[in-house]
């Protein structure tokens, strides 16, 4: 089949696998009054309840997008919503991708 496609990405920084993040998403999240501590949770001591919770964002998003923006509107071929999870770095960012035929692609 002969399937002419454009693509766009959208991205930006995202914490590490831990929870943690560079000097400005440290900023931003100050700013913003932003903690990981969850009230009376007895998990929001585990190292990994950071990326647990970054893990369930990344699959909320990614089937609320692909079914809005596939399923619903028919606007794309496919989208995805991809969060790195780096061990050792500090930061790691996030990329959302959706490619469409390139006369919908800006809708």
């Amino acid at each position: 089949e002969n399937l002419f496609c454009a693509i766009a990405n959208i991205g930006g920084g995202a914490p590490n696998r831990w929870g943690k993040g560079d000097t400005y998403h440290s900023e931003v999240m100050a700013q913003n009054r932003f903690s990981w501590a969850a009230t009376d949770s007895p998990l929001k001591d585990h190292p990994l309840y950071p990326s647990m919770c970054l893990l369930a964002m990344r699959e909320v998003i990614n089937s609320r997008l692909y079914s809005t923006v596939r399923d619903s509107l028919g606007l794309s071929y496919d989208c995805n919503f991809e969060l790195s999870m780096l061990d050792r770095l500090e930061a790691g960012w996030f990329i959302c991708t959706v490619s469409a035929h390139p006369s919908r692609i800006m809708e």
